[in-house]
Order: structure tokens, then sequence, then C-alpha cells
């Protein structure tokens, strides 16, 4: 008797897992493409980073991540009119998530990926030399404050120069 009351829990708990196991599998895996795209751009990689990006786009097309770091490279590679497309598709169905945000200020002018001051700091920073990062992002910043976008791998780079780790805490707590 006690068994007959506890076969319908234990079919609908099987039937909950049925159900919920592929969108959980589907969860992971494009947290998975999401970690892996945000790495290879972080590296450098910005070929290996779109593949992620494209990966993720094919299972959903308007993926806010997917869509922002496809822009960012089609803006790194000087494709703007891609960028912006991207973009309209961003504010069509997420037009106040933090990737629209970070993908309209880039193409506003905010993140000069073109700037061969920002490409020698980056290169540099890549490369352990921080003293001569630091110099090209403040360079690049003409004495300013760094913009937003910019903020953390400039602090991250000055907190690798001998002098620069107060400097750079104190920068990153304001942020």
């Amino acid at each position: 008797m006690f068994r007959k009351k506890l076969t319908p829990l234990y079919l609908a708990g099987m039937l909950d897992l049925c159900v919920l196991a592929p969108a959980y599998a589907q969860s992971n895996a494009t947290e998975q493409l999401i970690n892996q795209g945000n790495y290879w751009h972080d590296q450098g990689r910005d070929d290996l980073a779109a593949d992620a990006w494209r990966k993720l786009l094919a299972v959903d097309p308007t993926q806010p991540d997917a869509l922002l770091g496809l822009g960012m490279v089609d803006l790194a590679q000087g494709r703007l009119q891609e960028a912006r497309r991207r973009l309209q598709v961003l504010q069509s169905r997420y037009p106040n998530a933090p990737q629209t945000q970070r993908l309209r200020i880039a193409l506003e002018g905010g993140d000069s990926s073109g700037d061969a001051n920002l490409r020698n700091a980056r290169r540099a920073a890549s490369n352990g030399r921080y003293p001569e990062a630091v110099r090209s992002y403040e360079a690049l910043f003409s004495g300013d404050q760094p913009p937003a976008n910019l903020a953390l791998e400039y602090y991250q780079a000055l907190a690798g120069t001998p002098q620069g780790w107060e400097k750079a805490r104190d920068g990153l707590r304001r942020l």
C-alpha cells in the first residue's frame, strides 16, 4: 500500500527531471560558450572568440552576450556596419541590457579599439610590459581618467608597475 502511494510521486519527480534536464543542459552549454568567448577575447584571440559567439548565435540568434562579443570583434576589425547591425538587434530585443549599453558606447567612440595607443597598450600588457602599457594608456586618455569601458584593463596594467599598486587599487574602488 505504501509503495502504491509513492509511485505517483516518484513518476512526477522523474517527469520533472525529463522536462528540466534539457533546459539545464542548454543553459550550461550557453554559459560555457559565453565563458569560452570571453576567455579568448581576453587572450587577444578574437578569431577564436568569434567562433564561440557564432556557435552561440546558431542556437539563439538574439543571445545578448554573443551579439556584444561579435559586435566588439566587428568594431575592432573595422566592420562598423556589422557592429551597428548587431547593436540594432540588441536595442530591439534588450534595450536596457548592459550588453546593449556597452556596444552603444563602443560604437559612439568610447572604445577606440582601432587607436594605435590602445593596441600598443594591450599588446604590452599581454606581454607583461606594464610600464610601457601604462604609458600607452595614459597617452590614449590624454591626462583624463580612463573611460569606464577601459578602466579595468588600465588599472590591471597599472597594478603591475612598481609604484602603481595603490593608485590602481584606489581607481578600482572608485569603479
